[in-house]
């Protein structure tokens, strides 16, 4: 259903519109795409009739209109349950979004709890370009593991939080609390031998940086240590250095840079008892 908001934006301005969409499960979005109005969902696991034959189990469908209040018309299936490509069905959510003249189709898959050998209902989020056909249609997603491409160069010479990777192993984000704190990476060596994460595409430049500065918080008096390595896990270390906390269990290091320049990956390991890898900033 879609249903107009008046002006204050927290009340109605009108009736709610029902748009009958076939097999609706869960998982609505709207899109406006050259004037024409998208409206996705995810289907359910029921028998489809001939009529919609061509509507897989738990997929994403999506219906046009040329006004935001409809008539809408059923146009086709426009991402397959991951379990079609990956072989572990579950329930699919999207958000399909336009950015820098291009769409993507954010959606998760299984592919997570797959790799984990477990059946704990784990989901992963992956993204994957969108193609709109000169008629209207879109293309069904091609659902890899790759992705989509890095569309340009990482700065590290910009304060980067803690939670900005593109992989992690041991690690987990934290949402801020109520007095407003940073999102902040979490790394819980006790249960886990050692923590990492992985910046891709991060571009040095020409000239080599001296120092990098990078932030801790709410560290225990246990030792704890941070290295990072270029290109692999086990890459030339660039940069180390033992986390030691004041008494208000912060710790804020400026590591010696050995000399990089250029395209590299970037993996920070953390060893210990490390708590929040809150910031950093090569300079």
């Amino acid at each position: 259903r879609i249903r107009k908001l008046a002006d204050d934006m927290i009340s109605f301005a009108g009736d709610e519109i029902d748009l009958d969409a076939p097999y609706f499960f869960e998982d609505s979005g709207m899109n406006k795409i050259n004037g024409k109005y998208y409206f996705s969902y995810c289907s359910d696991w029921n028998e489809r009739s001939a009529e919609y034959s061509g509507l897989g189990v738990c997929s994403i469908a999506y219906m046009t209109a040329d006004s935001i209040e409809g008539p809408y018309t059923y146009a086709g299936d426009v991402l397959p349950n991951c379990g079609t490509v990956f072989g572990d069905w579950g329930n699919n959510h999207h958000s399909m979004v336009a950015f820098q003249g291009k769409y993507y189709m954010f959606y998760h898959t299984m592919v997570l709890q797959s790799l984990l050998g477990c059946s704990l209902g784990y989901r992963s989020t992956q993204v994957n370009e969108v193609a709109i056909n000169e008629d209207g249609t879109i293309e069904q997603v091609k659902q890899d593991r790759e992705g989509v491409s890095q569309i340009k160069d990482f700065n590290p010479y910009q304060e980067v939080s803690g939670t900005t990777y593109s992989n992690c192993a041991g690690m987990m984000s934290v949402a801020p609390g109520m007095d407003g704190s940073r999102m902040e990476a979490f790394s819980d060596a006790e249960r886990y031998k050692y923590s990492w994460s992985l910046v891709k595409g991060v571009n040095f430049g020409e000239v080599s940086p001296k120092t990098l500065k990078i932030n801790f918080t709410g560290q225990t008096e246990k030792e704890a240590a941070v290295k990072v390595c270029v290109d692999s896990l086990d890459g030339a270390v660039i940069a180390e250095g033992k986390i030691e906390a004041d008494s208000t269990g912060n710790a804020e290091l400026t590591l010696s840079v050995t000399e990089i320049t250029g395209k590299h990956d970037l993996y920070f390991e953390l060893e210990g008892n490390v708590y929040h890898f809150e910031k950093w900033k090569f300079e």
